[in-house]
């Protein structure tokens, strides 16, 4: 909720992002305080650029690296994936 709203996006162009997409934005971030983070799936299809607070970046670093990581680590040790998640949220490790 907080991405939808300080972002002004969508909650499906929100659920659309990877963690590709996260992580090489937070690299040209480094280098460009400026940049924006390219959001592919849409409303109407066409590939728009967004700004992102960078307390929103930190925020959403932080949730890969932990709650999302334990959660994929769960899902694979228990067999409901097979291969590594690509989109960045995921439900829960207790959503079971």
């Amino acid at each position: 909720a907080i991405f939808c709203v300080t972002t002004g996006t969508r909650i499906f162009e929100t659920l659309a992002l990877t963690v590709h997409q996260v992580l090489e934005f937070h690299q040209r971030r480094e280098r460009d305080p400026r940049a924006k983070l390219r959001l592919v799936e849409t409303k109407g299809g066409v590939p728009r650029d967004i700004d992102v607070p960078l307390e929103v970046v930190e925020y959403l670093l932080a949730y890969i690296d932990g709650e999302r990581s334990r959660a994929i680590a769960e899902a694979l040790k228990w067999k409901a994936l097979r291969k590594e998640h690509k989109r960045v949220f995921v439900n829960g490790i207790d959503a079971r």
